[in-house]
């Protein structure tokens, strides 16, 4: 994916794992059923709501230090603890 991120030119994959695709796709078209569901940036095609309604999945959607967006995973219904501030 680094090598295909330093070409210039366009290149079409299809990725199943969307955090890679948001890390080095600057386009994504999200599919369901073959139907086009959403159409853009991956910040604007990668939202929670739109993964729960695709994928039946709860999605916790951040940002890394470097700006890149991170997708974590829960059933609906199941809460992802988050740490607390420690000290």
């Amino acid at each position: 994916m680094d090598l295909l991120a330093t070409t210039d030119q366009t290149i079409l994959v299809a990725l199943h794992d969307l955090s890679l695709a948001a890390r080095y796709c600057d386009r994504l078209v999200l599919m369901s059923g073959g139907t086009v569901i959403a159409d853009g940036t991956p910040g604007e095609v990668l939202t929670a709501e739109r993964l729960r309604n695709v994928f039946d999945v709860e999605a916790h959607i951040t940002s890394d230090p470097l700006g890149n967006l991170t997708i974590s995973y829960s059933r609906p219904g199941v809460t992802i603890a988050t740490p607390g501030p420690t000290g």
